[in-house]
């Protein structure tokens, strides 16, 4: 039997963000690491997310793709990103070809 984990969040622009967990060893590593409280999600989310990986609310949606595609490449964390955008009806598999994001359609 195989199980499948999924997490989704929506941004305030109605874009669908899907994220399957492919390697649960290292995504649990990266949470042990990086997640073991509050204050080291603290200093992660300052540190890593917005100063080294730029991932921030004032950002184009593009930016932070990019930006969170190679923080997710770069920390090894198990995981696909799928996104879609109303009526939800077509999810794409982003991707970094040549620096920059790729969506591969994949219904």
């Amino acid at each position: 039997m195989t199980s499948e984990v999924l997490l989704g969040v929506v941004n305030p622009n109605g874009t669908v963000y899907i994220v399957q967990i492919t390697n649960l060893s290292s995504f649990l590593d990266f949470g042990d690491k990086y997640l073991n409280g509050y204050q080291s999600f603290k200093e992660f989310e300052t540190e890593v997310y917005s100063k080294k990986y730029n991932i921030k609310e004032g950002n184009s949606q593009a930016i932070n793709e990019l930006n969170f595609l190679k923080f997710v490449q770069a920390k090894n964390l198990g995981v696909n990103v799928y996104k879609s955008v109303y009526p939800f009806s077509e999810f794409q598999k982003l991707t970094i070809v040549n620096s920059q994001t790729f969506p591969e359609t994949c219904n």
